[in-house]
């Protein structure tokens, strides 16, 4: 039994038909199993750009962001994985880990690298870095 607000997200593959055209697709699907409720979208790619984007249109579509995320070995988040079982994360997930937004820009045509943003509540010091506030425990 998953807790309410605990989603898992993965990416898959099927085949799909675009302008007559038979391809392959990879989709991006973050499911909350406590309620059975499901997002997925589909990507010419599995890219980090595609991971963050999706992560963005599924908080969209819910309504929020959820509490913590499941996620299986995606070779986005997951670098390698060690003798002992644990994961080395990609940089470019740890990023992600610390990040309170990202923003996926376009340049009108192409989706450009991910962009993390860190945003800090209205009650603590803004002239602290986010990273020490983390530090001393007031986030």
């Amino acid at each position: 039994m998953h807790p309410p607000g605990h989603p898992q997200s993965d990416f898959g593959e099927a085949i799909g038909i675009i302008g007559c055209v038979e391809r392959k697709i990879h989709f991006f699907a973050f499911d909350l199993p406590h309620s059975d409720a499901c997002f997925v979208v589909g990507y010419p790619a599995e890219t980090t750009e595609a991971f963050c984007d999706g992560h963005v249109r599924a908080f969209g579509f819910f309504g929020g962001v959820p509490q913590s995320i499941l996620y299986d070995n995606t070779k986005i988040a997951v670098a390698r994985i060690l003798g002992d079982g644990k994961r080395q994360r990609t940089r470019v997930f740890t990023e992600l880990q610390h990040a309170q937004a990202v923003v996926v820009p376009y340049d009108g045509l192409n989706p450009l690298p991910p962009q993390y943003c860190y945003l800090k509540p209205h009650y603590v010091d803004v002239q602290t870095s986010y990273f020490d506030h983390v530090a001393r425990g007031t986030i």
